[in-house]
């Protein structure tokens, strides 16, 4: 017969070796859903560059700057990104201005190329993971850092107006 104190010393031991498997599988879904996070807000920043190649006549420069204040200014509420890790080539732009049409160059082929914003933000792989996926028995699945992208595109045909 089992007594109370070997159930209750058994409940013990797994919680234990249970515990620790939750805590870092509860970091795991915390971590990622940081990571969805942080690409939609690096899709909604492309969104707001191309909106501003659209509809105002400001330059690559400027842009880029404007983007870099709305992800990582403090004084809006939210989380924000660190400023460090969005140097100028993670914000890449790419402006091209339609010609306007005159009866002097109505003839002349068109070029349909588009206007792009596209930023990149790089995340490390906490060291608690890759301690976890080596202990796991997978050495050297993880890469030490993910390099999350947004894009987005004036559409097609549209240009930036002038």
């Amino acid at each position: 017969m089992v007594s109370n104190t070997d159930k209750k010393g058994q409940a013990l031991i797994e919680i234990i070796l249970v515990l620790p498997v939750l805590c870092i599988l509860m970091s795991m879904i915390t971590w990622f859903t940081r990571l969805l996070l942080t690409r939609q807000m690096l899709l909604t920043a492309a969104r707001y560059g191309t909106d501003m190649i659209y509809y105002t006549d400001m330059n690559e420069d400027q842009i880029r700057q404007e983007i870099r204040n709305y992800l990582t200014d403090k004084s809006i509420e939210g989380r924000k990104l660190n400023a460090e890790k969005l140097p100028d080539d993670h914000i890449k732009i790419h402006i091209y201005r339609y010609p306007t049409i005159t009866p002097f160059n109505v003839y002349q082929p068109i070029n349909f190329e588009t206007s792009w914003v596209e930023i990149y933000y790089e995340f490390s792989v906490p060291t608690i993971f890759t301690a976890f996926s080596s202990f796991i028995g997978n050495k050297g699945d993880l890469p030490d850092k993910i390099i999350i992208s947004a894009r987005s595109e004036v559409l097609a045909g549209t240009g930036a107006k002038r």
